[in-house]
């Protein structure tokens, strides 16, 4: 259960963020976080904890900023990924032309 001990203590540094300053600072906390894939993790687990779902009231506009916020994260990571992809595979073509490797099929 060492899994649940570290995100409840990303939990409780959400919820005093939140506290803090609102949404815009649980936004501007997570992307200050230099791992990609801890701000992925930051951004599902403030999903998960925040508002206080027992509070009186919900503030809907801070879910859905934070939301937003971590959609447009989640979506710049993905076309990050697809052009390292992009560079990696050309390079790699490229490294085999140098090589004197066919590139293509032969037609038949």
């Amino acid at each position: 259960m060492a899994g649940d001990d570290a995100d409840q203590l990303y939990k409780d540094k959400l919820r005093s963020v939140y506290a803090e300053g609102g949404s815009d600072k649980v936004v501007a906390f997570i992307q200050g976080t230099d791992d990609p894939e801890l701000r992925r993790k930051l951004y599902a687990l403030a999903r998960q904890v925040l508002p206080d779902r027992k509070s009186k009231e919900p503030r809907f506009d801070d879910v859905i900023r934070i939301a937003r916020a971590g959609i447009a994260e989640g979506l710049r990571l993905a076309e990050l990924a697809r052009r390292a992809r992009g560079r990696g595979g050309g390079a790699r073509v490229h490294r085999l032309r140098e090589r004197g490797f066919p590139t293509t099929w032969p037609r038949t």
